[in-house]
């Protein structure tokens, strides 16, 4: 509910809580890996990813394309911020 009213740092700070109390359980760190890049906050998002990955029983592999996504993202985001500053705006 958070995160469709826009507030998306509170979301990003519950679902971090709900992950302290789950921490074998990937869901919940997917969960804040999604709200983070909704926000922008791409390393974030890549890290928490990286978590769940590592958790045991994962298979790393399976988190392959969303990482890859996600980097892509970040570096879409950079472009973009560069681009902005040479044009001034």
């Amino acid at each position: 509910a958070l995160a469709r009213e826009g507030r998306l740092g509170e979301a990003i700070e519950r679902a971090r809580s709900a992950a302290a109390a789950l921490p074998e359980d990937p869901g919940p760190l997917l969960t804040v890996a999604g709200y983070c890049e909704a926000a922008g906050r791409y390393d974030d998002a890549i890290a928490e990813v990286e978590r769940a990955a590592a958790l045991p029983g994962q298979a790393p592999a399976g988190y392959a394309a969303r990482l890859a996504a996600l980097r892509t993202a970040r570096a879409a985001a950079r472009d973009r911020r560069m681009e902005e500053e040479l044009l001034g705006r």
